[in-house]
């Protein structure tokens, strides 16, 4: 018999240690460990004009409304996810339902007591001035008891108004990083706003969602796009990359979240420019021939085409042919295609060349047309038709300055022994970029 009542007291033990695991405190503080909070939600005071406590009657608006009001709260905060809502008829059925002569604080202190819950939340519907002031208190625990860790105050012109101000409320009552209400984009800002970049340059453009009243919004998914990707072409991050010259627009819209009425999103203006100015130095190279030191120079002129506004109408190409060379070289200037070279084989001859160049990131290619000019007797001359072909390395000095490596072909038609002539020239270098 006394073995048996021994191993009936260790049954008993076993069972009240597992039941005591699984009380509600336990419980709830598995729910908090996943990220859900369990908030107390209690009835909200009522008062009329005059300051007394309206009585819960139902022909009595502002009573019906203090009722109303937590439960409207609670399923509120319940779609947000972050939060478990047990609002009066929850209290009460489980018995934790404050009685209604205790003070605020001490309701808030004994919820706060039970840790079942860690957040407690209270507040109170006026009348003033034929308008309803709504106010909310939030408590959490601290170390010297219940502490107030945000509040709101909501003026509404009727009842029910109220209602539709309760994200307002939620809002204002907790910190904006919380999500208890998701807050509508008010107007994004992009930095910078307008960009400048070499071709095969990156840079990143910074964009922030803002709400209202000016704050941040977090975790929100911005799409950048070009409008040319042909000039500058940007990634899901906002980094653009310059590829060929010219000018681009990169957009930037929000999404997964609303917007306000009437927002208008913000644009990057992105001008993309090649080399303003070159330095070559090689050898040029004849077939036969020992090859012999060369320097060069590239001038790359551009400007910004500027659109012709006029009540008269403007005379078209097939009538006037000088409107189409005007309107052609203006574009090739536009686009910065006209590069003015210029190479010097010491003691030998000079050539001067004019050629449309073809560029983007990964390298560029051009023909023209210009004038060898000997400088000793019986040299090069004549008519100069050239091909070229370049590529800068990967590495640069600065945004401003890279290096190029470029390959030329000249064909040289005029009089002289050694027309016509074929030559090769193969140079290193700096490019400059405004």
């Amino acid at each position: 018999m006394t073995r048996l009542r021994l191993v009936g007291i260790a049954a008993f033990i076993v069972v009240f240690t597992i039941l005591s695991t699984l009380s509600p405190v336990k419980v709830a503080r598995a729910a908090s460990s996943q990220g859900v909070q369990r908030v107390a939600l209690l009835p909200f005071w009522a008062f009329d004009e005059a300051g007394n406590v309206v009585p819960h009657a139902k022909e009595v608006d502002i009573a019906r409304l203090a009722t109303l009001l937590p439960r409207s709260i609670a399923d509120r905060m319940s779609q947000s996810g972050e939060f478990e809502v047990f609002d009066a008829p929850l209290l009460d059925a489980r018995r934790l339902l404050p009685t209604n002569g205790a003070y605020e604080l001490e309701r808030v202190e004994n919820l706060l007591a039970t840790g079942e819950f860690e957040q407690v939340i209270t507040g109170s519907v006026a009348l003033l001035e034929r308008t309803v002031v709504t106010s909310l208190r939030r408590f959490t625990s601290g170390a010297n008891g219940a502490e107030l860790a945000g509040a709101a105050v909501v003026r509404s012109n009727s009842p029910s108004d109220v209602i539709n101000n309760i994200d307002i409320l939620l809002a204002q009552a907790f910190p904006p990083e919380s999500e208890v209400v998701i807050r509508p984009i008010s107007r994004v800002v992009v930095v910078p706003s307008v960009l400048r970049l070499p071709i095969g340059a990156a840079a990143a453009v910074q964009a922030y969602a803002i709400d209202d009243l000016g704050r941040p919004l977090p975790n929100v998914n911005l799409v950048y796009q070009s409008t040319d990707e042909s000039r500058a072409t940007v990634d899901s991050t906002g980094h653009v990359r310059g590829i060929s010259p010219g000018r681009t627009t990169i957009s930037v819209q929000p999404i997964g979240r609303p917007s306000a009425a009437g927002t208008n999103w913000p644009s990057v203006d992105v001008n993309v420019v090649g080399p303003n100015l070159g330095m070559r130095i090689g050898s040029s190279i004849v077939a036969g021939e020992s090859p012999l030191p060369r320097v060069g120079l590239r001038l790359s002129p551009g400007y910004e085409l500027k659109a012709r506004t006029s009540t008269q109408e403007l005379p078209t190409t097939n009538t006037n042919p000088v409107n189409y060379l005007t309107t052609f070289f203006g574009a090739l200037l536009g686009n910065e295609m006209l590069t003015l070279s210029l190479d010097v084989v010491p003691s030998q001859d000079i050539s001067v060349s004019l050629d449309a160049m073809q560029r983007t990131a990964g390298g560029y290619f051009g023909t023209g047309i210009g004038v060898t000019v000997p400088l000793v007797p019986d040299g090069p001359n004549g008519i100069n038709l050239r091909l070229a072909f370049g590529t800068h390395l990967p590495f640069a000095i600065g945004q401003s300055t890279k290096l190029p490596i470029e390959l030329t072909a000249d064909f040289l038609l005029g009089s002289g022994p050694s027309s016509p002539m074929a030559r090769m020239g193969l140079a290193f270098g700096l490019d400059l970029f405004q």
